[in-house]
């Protein structure tokens, strides 16, 4: 279970009186088609570019990540594994926003890193109650292609790694090169073949 901060939870006990409000940030970790190098992008549900602390979900420190508002961010499709880990989601973004488009045409956000993060924010403040750790880290598993850019808003898959690796087909289960390397196992090399003979009794 996630260590809530005692601020947090006394915002969250106090809300039927004072309210609050949730946001979602989406970061992304993509590379470029070009040259591969890897460059971040964040959004947020609100209307104002921020900066925002939150827990980094690979190293578990805390960062202040820049966010960039009025993107037309929304998490849906939430899938749950267990406890509270999300297992998939599903992020839309305005896809005529500047940053996303650029995101979206000159980035691989293929197997991007994704951090999504629910924040509340004081309403009185319209500031965030505390350093939130992440709802989900995991990888974009499906992305647009470029004739889908431009319709308004794009939808991403996102899959935690657990998720994609329970979904990924092993080549070594069916690969002559694979078998090979294992040292020329191909005791299923045949199998196919062998289960389609037609045996017939008594012949030669």
């Amino acid at each position: 279970m996630r260590n809530i901060a005692p601020a947090i939870q006394a915002a969250r006990e106090a809300a039927p009186e004072t309210g609050l409000i949730t946001r979602w940030l989406a970061y992304f970790e993509a590379h470029n088609r070009t040259t591969g190098a890897v460059a971040t992008f964040g959004f947020w549900s609100g209307d104002d570019d921020v900066s925002i602390q939150v827990v980094d979900g690979q190293t578990g420190t805390l960062v202040t990540r820049d966010y960039l508002g009025q993107c037309g961010l929304a998490v849906t499709d939430l899938v749950y594994s267990g406890g509270l880990d999300i297992y998939t989601a599903s992020v839309t973004l305005y896809d005529l926003h500047p940053a996303v488009t650029s995101m979206l045409r000159e980035y691989d956000v293929r197997l991007a890193r994704t951090d999504l993060h629910a924040i509340e924010i004081n309403p009185a403040t319209q500031a965030p109650f505390g350093a939130y750790e992440p709802a989900f880290v995991g990888l974009v598993d499906d992305a647009p292609i470029s004739e889908q850019i431009g319709d308004g808003s794009i939808t991403l898959s996102v899959r935690s790694e657990i998720g994609l690796m329970l979904n990924r087909t092993n080549p070594a289960k069916s690969s002559s090169e694979e078998a090979m390397k294992r040292g020329g196992d191909t005791s299923s090399q045949y199998a196919g073949t062998v289960a389609s003979w037609k045996i017939k009794v008594g012949g030669k």
